[in-house]
């Protein structure tokens, strides 16, 4: 797992290629994915929000949902 503080910064980038991934899976990050990222896994990057979008799309999906007197909701990819 890669959990870095800013995405822009070009060491990421080469750390992230230097992993050769497959696929990227981004959950509960609230950073846009830049285009240097974007390229690099063979297969792409999947983004996992703990909502069924367009409900509750942001940060604190699950609060939301809670506060909102929801019975039940789910978990979108993207």
């Amino acid at each position: 797992m890669v959990q870095p503080v800013n995405l822009r910064e070009k060491e990421v980038a080469e750390q992230l290629a230097g992993l050769h991934p497959e696929v990227i899976v981004v959950a509960a990050f609230g950073q846009i994915l830049p285009q240097s990222v974007l390229d690099i896994p063979g297969y792409g990057c999947i983004n996992i929000h703990p909502s069924l979008l367009p409900r509750f799309r942001g940060a604190s999906p699950v609060a939301a949902a809670i506060l909102a007197g929801d019975e039940f909701t789910g978990v979108s990819i993207m």
